[in-house]
């Protein structure tokens, strides 16, 4: 049985959670709360352009053993598990997700 939960940690540190721009709040937000934060109008830089992805979609068809629930919406259109392969996922590794279809 679990007693106490004393948060995420990886290697013994605190995990932080994603943020722009980087910080750790047991050190950085101390002396000034607003450390850390984009208070000031900023740039962006430019969206990158990837080539299309390749798409991948897998459905009750590709699966004839397993029972699907009736009317399962699933992710994607109606119970199609949608997977893109490179696209906007070429420079992270796996470059594999959901998020990386061309049609999320």
């Amino acid at each position: 049985t679990i007693q106490e939960i004393l948060g995420l940690r990886i290697n013994g540190e605190r995990a932080i959670r994603a943020r722009y721009p980087n910080a750790n709040p047991e050190t950085s937000m101390s002396v000034n709360p607003l450390d850390g934060w984009v208070t000031e109008p900023t740039g962006w830089a430019p969206p990158k352009h990837y080539p299309k992805a390749k798409d991948i979609i897998v459905n009750s068809k590709d699966w004839p053993g397993v029972e699907w629930p009736p009317g399962w919406g699933g992710m994607g259109d109606g119970g199609s598990f949608h997977l893109g392969q490179g696209g906007g996922c070429a420079d992270v590794t796996p470059p594999v997700g959901y998020w990386c279809s061309n049609d999320p």
